[in-house]
């Protein structure tokens, strides 16, 4: 069969349109020869000796004979669909791929492959992740089971040479006790761990280990910010030295793009250091890495035995709450914002991180037991004082500085002032802040655990 068709010949391209006479013709796929060109000029199509000749000529009407069938199709590279993860039998093991979208990502083989669901059945039916998908892929992780109230502590610096004032350490975790905190982290934002030298870093966890075996207080510590070899050093440290948990913040020079880059940096990090717990601290606030927690955790599970969860430290409780959903037996989700713990422990946390846990902790655990125990009321009136104590403290400048004044303030534990380049606030306003402190009796409640202390 012989078709006449008319199409136009251009510099880059050679458009045809063909029309089928048949219904065998329309559905057969058995021609596959290329077609041949009879043109007006009297060459033939066929002719490939000169390939290009026909392709350079200026664009005219010209007529073409197709021996048999039409031209060879193209075919297109299927892209990643997020509703095939929805399907029970790819769920479980189906991801998007880091390569882009043309891929897709094995949880069992820990492999990518082209994309299509002809590709995925394939590999679904292949051997080698028959056998991977007989192995249980979520592993036995590493234990964490510290739940309650987590308090992020200062580093204490003396007030002309803004060293470090090791001598505090000891009665600040005593102090600490004395308040019923029995969960502490070190070197964190609020320790002002990244303007610390690893030196410091490392001698500010021994000094906190001495004591911690006396008071037996769960102690973690963050070991974030830095350059990655140092960042190493100072995981092989912590396992060295037994502590209960690490954190990580990210990278905060080479910020991870999405949350395949956040895994990758977390493993390489859990890497140095198997045997401890792992958390990771979300901060986009601070650190400008906002990421998707909940698919985050989706996508690590199984993935890194040691990661066991996240502190989320942003006051998004519906995300926050998304994130604890995911997989409350296998992940702690820690909720690290002060100004939203009642509505936290109301969503089912049972982890608060609370930086005022430093100097006014007695609110914050009312916050959290009489909500455990029915008393709805109570619990609102102690979430609306501290919410009014901390935006009189914030009133005065900058987080960190205004935090630590408050501490120097409202507790026996002198912690002296930041560290360059952060400004400590100025005496005027460290007087108006406790002139309006006052108005909430807070330095009456705080007497009897500052006498014992003493």
């Amino acid at each position: 069969m012989e078709s006449v068709l008319e199409v136009f010949v251009r510099d880059d391209d050679v458009e045809t349109q063909v029309e089928p006479h048949s219904i065998k013709e329309l559905f057969t796929d058995e021609y596959q020869s290329s077609p041949t060109f009879d043109l007006e000029d009297g060459s033939n199509g066929s002719d490939t000796s000169q390939p290009d000749e026909a392709v350079k000529l200026n664009p005219k009407k010209r007529k073409i004979k197709l021996d048999s069938g039409y031209p060879k199709k193209r075919f297109y590279s299927q892209k990643y669909r997020k509703e095939w993860e929805t399907v029970p039998a790819y769920k479980p093991w189906l991801s998007e791929s880091v390569l882009g979208r043309h891929y897709f990502y094995c949880k069992f083989c820990k492999n990518n492959n082209k994309c299509g669901r002809t590709e995925i059945e394939k590999h679904m039916a292949c051997r080698k992740h028959i056998r991977n998908s007989t192995i249980p892929q979520y592993r036995v992780q590493k234990k964490f089971t510290f739940r309650g109230l987590l308090c992020s502590v200062f580093t204490p610096f003396k007030n002309r040479e803004n060293d470090i004032n090791y001598m505090v350490i000891p009665n600040y975790a005593k102090y600490l006790l004395a308040c019923g905190v029995k969960g502490i982290l070190l070197n964190d934002v609020v320790g002002e761990g990244m303007s610390l030298t690893v030196a410091e870093r490392i001698r500010v966890l021994e000094e906190w280990m001495k004591i911690c075996e006396k008071t037996k207080q769960f102690l973690m510590v963050q070991i974030g910010g830095a350059a990655f070899k140092d960042v190493q050093e100072m995981v092989k440290h912590a396992e060295r030295k037994k502590v209960d948990a690490i954190v990580v913040l990210p990278d905060l020079y080479n910020k991870p793009k999405d949350h395949f880059d956040l895994m990758r940096y977390i493993k390489l990090v859990s890497d140095c250091a198997t045997t401890i717990p792992l958390l990771y601290h979300h901060y986009p606030s601070y650190t400008g890495v906002n990421i998707d927690m909940a698919k985050f955790l989706s996508d690590i599970l199984g993935e890194i035995d040691s990661f066991v969860g996240i502190i989320y430290n942003d006051n998004n409780l519906k995300d926050a709450t998304l994130s604890l959903l995911v997989n409350p037996n296998k992940f702690t989700v820690f909720i690290g914002a002060d100004e939203i713990v009642l509505g936290a422990c109301a969503s089912g946390f049972s982890s608060i991180m609370a930086t005022s846990l430093n100097f006014v902790s007695h609110i914050v655990q009312s916050i959290y037991n009489d909500l455990k125990s029915g008393k709805i009321d109570d619990a609102q009136k102690c979430q609306n004082m501290l919410n009014n104590i901390l935006e009189c403290i914030y009133r005065q400048g900058d987080m960190l500085p205004t935090l630590k004044s408050a501490m120097n303030l409202l507790s026996p534990i002198d912690v002296g002032p930041v560290r360059d380049p952060l400004v400590p606030v100025w005496q005027d306003k460290v007087y108006k802040m406790k002139l309006e402190l006052q108005d909430f009796d807070v330095f009456s409640s705080n007497a009897t655990v500052k006498t014992e202390c003493l």
